[in-house]
C-alpha cells in the first residue's frame, strides 16, 4: 500500500490502520469478529481521531472486512462520512481500486 501511495505522490500525511486490534490469519479469522461491538467501539475511537475535524479527504478500504468496518463507523458519523471520498479494493480483481460513488471517481486528481 505504501508503494501505491508513493507512486501517486503521497509520501507524507497519511495514516494506515488495521480493521482489528491485532493481526488475524485469513479471512475466516477476521470474519468471526467482523461485528464484535467491543472491537468496533475501539476502532471507531481511532477513526474518530483520524477523521473528525481533520483535513483528511479520502479513505481507502482494502477488502470486505475493511468496508464493513468503515460502513459501521460511517453510520456513527454520517456528516463526516458524507464529505469523505471513499474507495474500496476489489479482491476478486487484483490491482483494481473501485470508487464507491461516481463523484468520488471524478474528484481524484491523479
Amino acid at each position: 500500500m505504501q508503494g501505491l501511495l508513493a507512486r501517486l505522490g503521497i509520501t507524507t500525511s497519511y495514516a494506515m490502520i488495521n480493521t482489528f486490534l491485532y493481526s488475524v490469519y485469513g479471512q475466516g479469522g477476521g470474519s468471526r469478529h467482523a461485528h464484535d461491538t467491543r472491537i468496533a467501539a475501539y476502532r471507531n475511537r481511532w477513526l474518530d481521531a483520524l477523521l473528525l475535524d481533520t483535513q483528511v479527504t479520502a479513505v481507502i478500504a482494502l477488502g470486505a472486512l475493511a468496508r464493513t468496518a468503515y460502513d459501521a463507523w460511517a453510520k456513527t458519523q454520517p456528516d463526516t462520512a458524507g464529505r469523505l471520498h471513499l474507495a474500496r479494493s476489489a479482491p476478486h480483481l487484483p490491482g483494481e481500486l473501485l470508487p464507491i460513488r461516481d463523484q468520488d471517481a471524478r474528484s481524484i486528481d491523479r
